[in-house]
C-alpha cells in the first residue's frame, strides 16, 4: 500500500518536470485518512523534459493530430486528447469512471484501459551535479556528482522498500565515506530473516541498478514500475484502503508507543 502511494506521488512529481531527491521515511507523512502525504521539497529540482508517448492505443482509437509531443509548455496542457475523448464519448460510461464500461459490468473496463495511450513524462537529465540528499538514499549517479535526473527517484524508492521491509537500509557503513563507497560498487544482499517475497527482491534489485539507464523506470517510468509483478493486485485507478488509520495523538514519547512491523501486502 505505502509503495503503491509512494510511486504515485514520485509519478505525478515527474509529470510537472520535479526531480525529488531526498526520498526517505522522515518525509513520508501519514495522514489522519491513513494515506501519505510526501514533504519537505528544499532539495527538489525542475528541468527541462520531452514528453513522449511510449505506448499507442489501436488505430480506430487514434485520430490524426491527436497528441502533440512537441511542446516546450508545463506537461499540463500540453496534450490534447479530444479526439480521443470524442471516440469514447460515443460509448457508455460508468458514473465513476472516465472510461467507457460494459452494461453488464460494474468494475472498470480494462480494454479500455488498455486502449489509452502511455506517454513519458519523467525528466531524466535535469542540469543537476551537486551531492545532495541524505547519504542512505543516493543514488550512485549522485554520490560520483554526475549529471542525473529522475532515475534517482527510482533509485530512493527501491532503497526505502528496502528500509520498509528489513529495517535498515541495504548499502549503510560505518561512516559517509564507507556508506558512499558501498552504494557506488555492492550489490544489496537479502538476509534471510525476516522473510520477504521473490517479488519483492527482484523489484528491489531492478530499482538499485547502477547503471541509470539500466534501471527500472527509465524507460517509461512509472508505468514500467507498476507493471512490476510485486505491485501484481493494485488497482491504481481508485483509492486504496489504507492498512492502518493512526490513532489520537497523546504526545507520547517514541519509547511508549508499540512497535508494529509491515508485512509484505501492507507494504504494496
Amino acid at each position: 500500500f505505502y509503495a503503491s502511494e509512494v510511486l504515485i506521488a514520485l509519478e505525478y512529481l515527474h509529470m510537472l518536470g520535479i526531480v525529488y531527491r531526498d526520498l526517505k521515511p522522515e518525509n513520508i507523512l501519514i495522514k489522519e485518512d491513513g494515506h501519505i502525504i510526501v514533504t519537505d521539497f528544499d532539495l527538489a529540482i525542475r528541468g527541462p523534459f520531452q514528453p513522449s508517448v511510449t505506448r499507442f492505443p489501436p488505430q480506430r482509437l487514434r485520430p490524426e493530430n491527436d497528441i502533440s509531443i512537441e511542446c516546450n509548455k508545463d506537461f499540463i496542457g500540453c496534450f490534447s486528447f479530444t479526439g480521443l475523448l470524442k471516440s469514447l464519448r460515443k460509448k457508455n460510461f460508468d458514473k465513476y469512471s472516465c472510461l467507457p464500461s460494459n452494461e453488464n459490468d460494474s468494475g472498470l473496463n480494462i480494454s479500455a484501459l488498455a486502449a489509452l495511450p502511455e506517454i513519458r513524462t519523467e525528466p531524466r537529465s535535469v542540469r543537476a551535479m551537486s551531492v545532495v540528499g541524505t547519504y542512505e538514499y543516493l543514488a550512485p549517479e549522485v554520490s560520483e556528482g554526475k549529471h542525473h535526473g529522475s532515475p534517482v527517484d527510482w533509485w530512493a524508492l527501491g532503497v526505502l522498500l528496502y528500509e520498509l521491509l528489513y529495517g535498515r537500509t541495504p548499502f549503510v557503513g560505518e561512516d559517509e565515506t564507507d556508506t558512499s563507497m558501498n552504494i557506488r560498487e555492492r550489490l544489496p544482499s537479502f538476509p534471510e530473516s525476516p522473510k520477504v517475497t521473490d517479488e519483492a527482491k527482484d523489484l528491489i534489485s531492478k530499482l538499485l541498478v547502477k547503471n541509470p539507464s539500466k534501471r527500472l523506470g527509465f524507460e517509461r517510468g512509472a508505468s514500467e514500475i507498476k507493471e512490476h509483478p510485486f505491485f501484481d493486485g493494485v488497482n491504481w485507478t481508485v483509492k486504496g484502503q489504507p492498512p492502518l488509520i493512526p490513532g489520537p495523538y497523546h504526545g507520547q514519547r517514541d519509547d511508549e508507543i508499540e512497535d508494529f512491523s509491515v508485512s509484505d501486502s501492507e507494504s504494496e
